[in-house]
């Protein structure tokens, strides 16, 4: 800043972030992270101030919220179950029919062939199966209409939706609506070249 002095400045600053997907959202190491972030911040702000006085906008933004989660559901070890996802000797996918790609207490599931009916009926059943176990936490399962009318990941035959973010909400404030800072992924593909780590 000092020697480039741009006229606009951006920076990511990840390891909050990082933190509060290994440990919880509020954990000590989350605080911890916070409170270090917050010191780097005030010497990013002090640089500014040298270089041009108080003609300094600083604004923290975050890329999304977290909430504590009470339990976790692997959507692609049911896909494996049902004999839709192959694993090697590793745990590494060998081919698939199904995957889901899970983003922010949700999970897009695409499938190799968009035009299986047979498969997509296999996953449709195993999603309700899952969805009618309470101990599960799925509130719903949108299909791809539905997610459609809801600007979501609409190429994705199902979306899970998880149940027990809103049980917490309205534990807390009487609503079942999402909390402001929600997060939220619009990806959009009707497959993937590969697999990924559930």
């Amino acid at each position: 800043m000092e020697t480039k002095r741009p006229d606009f400045l951006t920076a990511y600053l990840a390891s909050l972030d990082e933190e509060q997907h290994d440990t919880a959202p509020y954990s000590a190491k989350t605080f911890e992270t916070l409170e270090g972030l917050d010191a780097l911040v005030g010497e990013l702000r002090a640089a500014a101030e040298r270089v041009y006085g108080r003609q300094v906008v600083l604004a923290v933004v975050s890329d999304h919220g977290h909430i504590e989660a009470d339990r976790e559901l692997h959507v692609n070890a049911a896909l494996h179950e049902a004999g839709l996802l192959d694993l090697n000797s590793q745990g590494k996918v060998t081919a698939w029919r199904a995957f889901a790609w899970s983003a922010g207490g949700s999970a897009g599931i695409v499938l190799q062939d968009p035009t299986d009916a047979g498969v997509r009926q296999q996953v449709g059943n195993l999603l309700h199966r899952l969805a009618g176990d309470p101990g599960n936490g799925i509130a719903q399962v949108v299909d791809g209409a539905g997610l459609k009318a809801l600007g979501a990941m609409w190429r994705r035959p199902w979306q899970p939706d998880w149940a027990s973010r809103c049980r917490r909400r309205r534990a807390a404030t009487g609503s079942d609506s999402p909390p402001p800072m929600a997060s939220s992924t619009c990806e959009a593909a009707d497959a993937t070249r590969r697999g990924a780590d559930d």
